[in-house]
């Protein structure tokens, strides 16, 4: 027997193809309908009006009629909507508006100018900005022009040192 050396080929892979699973409709459960006793709906009527003030007798001619809750229910809106008495109350609100950035930097400065010069009368607007520090102005002044400003604590801030001065 000669020397024969069978060859065999490789084994061919072949990819497996994800089978997706179908997905299996859920029962839906049977849920049988409940019957409210008429006690309970009774029950329900009442605690219905009692809070809205109807009369005993509605409440009386609701049960009698064997009305469901539901509908009590609109008919105890419908019973408010008719005792109630439209009244048309009228107000006055008075609104004052922000002064604009442009008018309040007029203010400021007239209201520091006031301050350095006593002869100076300040215009109403202005005298309500007297005694404020030139830091509030700012800050106001930056709220108006909707900046926004993050104050840093007092810890991160610099130390505030007289300059150096050469001997």
């Amino acid at each position: 027997m000669p020397d024969t050396a069978i060859t065999v080929p490789p084994p061919v892979l072949v990819p497996e193809v994800p089978v997706r699973p179908q997905p299996v409709p859920m029962p839906i459960p049977y849920i049988p309908e409940v019957p409210i006793r008429r006690s309970e709906t009774n029950a329900a009527i009442r605690s219905i009006a009692r809070p809205l003030d109807l009369p005993q007798s509605w409440i009386d001619g609701q049960i009698d009629a064997d009305v469901e809750l539901d509908g009590a229910k609109r008919n105890a809106l419908d019973e408010l909507m008719k005792r109630s008495t439209a009244r048309v109350q009228t107000m006055t609100v008075l609104t004052t508006l922000d002064p604009s950035p442009a008018d309040l930097v007029r203010q400021y400065g007239e209201a520091l100018y006031a301050r350095i010069t006593p002869a100076h009368t300040p215009s109403d607007p202005a005298r309500q900005y007297i005694h404020d520090s030139p830091a509030a102005m700012a800050g106001r002044l930056l709220v108006a022009r909707r900046e926004t400003i993050f104050p840093l604590p007092r810890s991160s801030r610099a130390p505030c040192r007289p300059p150096a001065t050469s001997r």
